[in-house]
């Protein structure tokens, strides 16, 4: 750390911090296959979702089943593979 006013915030892990080697990262992808109702059922576990109007719930409803409907690589699918990337850091004391 070079300014010595933010190092003193972290108290005595501050000199770790100054010792830590280069980050590493690395990016792992996958998917997990859901029906309809399980993507419309994820949808709705969200804090967006659960903190909403009723009435916003029900808008946020309707648009997910309006995309199922109709985006050309959803529709007639039984079920939809739900992509996710999971980034990852780390570091090793010295």
């Amino acid at each position: 750390m070079t300014d010595p006013t933010h190092a003193l915030s972290f108290g005595v892990a501050a000199a770790d911090y100054d010792r830590f080697t280069p980050t590493e990262w690395a990016e792992f992808t996958h998917s997990t296959p859901l029906t309809r109702d399980e993507l419309l059922g994820l949808v709705r576990t969200r804090s967006h979702y659960l903190t909403a109007t009723p009435d916003r719930q029900a808008e946020v409803d309707r648009e997910v089943r309006q995309l199922l409907d109709t985006h050309p690589d959803l529709t007639g699918q039984a079920t939809i593979n739900l992509p996710y990337r999971t980034l990852t850091a780390r570091t090793h004391r010295t």
